[in-house]
């Protein structure tokens, strides 16, 4: 969340204040990322947020904090079999089913 606050002017003859936009990316809840100047849940994509990045779907690159981006959404980073190995648990491996599932007591690619 992005918020507005007032600040005193440290520039200019005139008094008064300014407004300064402060991040607040540190206030996202546990399944949520900071994508695109807002906290964007990532249970719709099936992912784990440590897993999670703001990708820009119009060129699939990573959202600049900062910039602009209204095609921005929390998506899931590149599936790959060591990902699924730092998995240890299977409440863990199932928080990741875009790449990942639980077998044979471990998990793996899905």
């Amino acid at each position: 969340m992005v918020w507005v606050v007032p600040q005193k002017k440290s520039h200019g003859d005139n008094e008064g204040f300014d407004r300064v936009l402060v991040d607040g990316a540190g206030d996202c809840k546990s399944d949520e990322i900071y994508c695109w100047m807002t906290c964007k849940s990532t249970k719709s994509i099936g992912c784990d947020p440590k897993f999670a990045k703001c990708i820009d779907s119009s060129n699939g690159k990573s959202w600049t904090p900062g910039t602009h981006c209204s095609t921005c959404a929390p998506k899931c980073n590149k599936c790959s079999k060591a990902v699924c190995a730092k998995l240890k648990t299977s409440a863990k491996c199932s928080t990741y089913t875009a790449c990942c599932k639980w077998s044979l007591n471990k998990c793996v690619l899905a």
